[in-house]
């Protein structure tokens, strides 16, 4: 699977175990047109969640998601947080590789 669907399925399953619909289009903090609603505590509690989720892909993937600026992510639509997701990940490399 590449990166950004690896990203994309992680998210969307992070949004669905917290019973949320996946809009693209959405911000993921509060906004007046009805946003996701996380604050700086949540987004920083779902990237850490979608992090763990994309080390059991295959190839293995690793966030960084703590090197992420959480007021961007809060701001952006859900669209912008999984580019901002992607950017900070990689494929870890395997000792003597």
């Amino acid at each position: 699977m590449s990166k950004m669907a690896a990203i994309d399925v992680a998210v969307r399953h992070q949004l669905a175990s917290e019973g949320k619909e996946v809009t693209y289009q959405r911000v993921m903090g509060t906004n007046p047109a009805g946003g996701y609603g996380y604050d700086r505590n949540g987004i920083q509690l779902f990237l850490l969640n979608v992090a763990n989720r994309v080390t059991l892909d295959v190839p293995e993937l690793q966030c960084r998601w703590n090197a992420l600026d959480y007021d961007r992510c809060l701001e952006g639509t859900l669209a912008l947080l999984i580019f901002h997701v992607a950017s900070a990940t990689s494929t870890p490399t395997k000792p003597g590789a």
